[in-house]
């Protein structure tokens, strides 16, 4: 082969080697973009209520009480699904049932008298 072949196929090497790693960090950046996109879905009143096995109504009530976190879009109650997740998740902590709690509440409201 020719110097000046040689020379070309060099290059043409060098290229396809430096076009693979270009692909890779592109493969690599759209997943995590995809992943993100996952979570930060943005779903409607329907969406929640079927997700947290509620009627819409009790997700109309909740958005009206501050107890959901919830963006307005003009006329319609937006989440994102993210923090619905997590918002679902601290509540349901929260609702462990005490029953050393529960009974120091009755205790209160029910003094013995003797």
């Amino acid at each position: 082969m020719s110097p000046d072949l040689d020379k070309r196929l060099s290059r043409l090497e060098a290229d396809v080697s430096e076009i693979k790693v270009t692909v890779t960090k592109l493969l690599e950046l759209c997943a995590t973009a995809f992943t993100d996109r996952e979570i930060e879905t943005v779903i409607g009143v329907k969406e929640v209520a079927d997700m947290l096995n509620v009627d819409i109504n009790v997700i109309y009530a909740k958005c009206a009480n501050g107890e959901i976190p919830f963006q307005r879009q003009g006329r319609n109650y937006k989440f994102r699904k993210s923090e619905i997740v997590s918002w679902w998740n601290n509540r349901q902590k929260g609702s462990e049932f005490s029953v050393d709690s529960y009974v120091a509440n009755y205790l209160q409201k029910h003094q013995i008298r003797g």
